[in-house]
């Protein structure tokens, strides 16, 4: 005779899933920031998002475009992730461990390193860096006023 094992019920919890997220890997390479501009602007088409992307895109422009012309990787990883009902936070990361130095914006003064930076605070986004091992992560938060609940 074999005795059966009696187990007590477990109560299961789904595991969350985190926050809605696109991430893809982009060579370097002149087409690029216009590839980064069209997927960011698809995602926040998907995501209902799309009413006050103007800004958002030309933020995500001015990143990509930094990541290609200042720093050396050959290839560039572009994270956004849905952070509320209407606001978003776009990342770049590139090889590269020295960290952006903002310049104070002035007009007709974004073509140096630093300028975009002086950008995206024009435009009142909250930015950052940190280091990630030995690469770069850069990040601006979009904030999509009067999108969906």
């Amino acid at each position: 005779m074999t005795a059966t094992a009696t187990r007590s019920p477990v109560a299961v919890q789904p595991a969350p899933i985190g926050p809605p997220r696109y991430s893809e890997q982009y060579v370097a390479g002149p087409q690029m920031p216009a590839a980064v501009r069209r997927d960011v602007d698809l995602v926040l088409t998907t995501w209902g998002l799309e009413h006050q992307a103007g800004d958002g895109l030309v933020l995500v422009s001015k990143l990509a475009t930094f990541a290609l012309v200042h720093s050396r990787s050959r290839t560039i990883r572009m994270v956004v992730t849905r952070t509320g009902a209407s606001t978003v936070r776009v990342e770049v990361t590139v090889s590269s461990p020295v960290a952006p130095q903002a310049v104070a914006p002035f007009p007709g003064a974004y073509s140096g390193a630093g300028r975009w930076l002086g950008l995206i605070s024009a435009l009142a986004a909250p930015w950052g860096s940190e280091g990630v091992g030995g690469d770069k992560r850069v990040w601006v938060d979009l904030d999509m006023p009067g999108g969906p609940s």
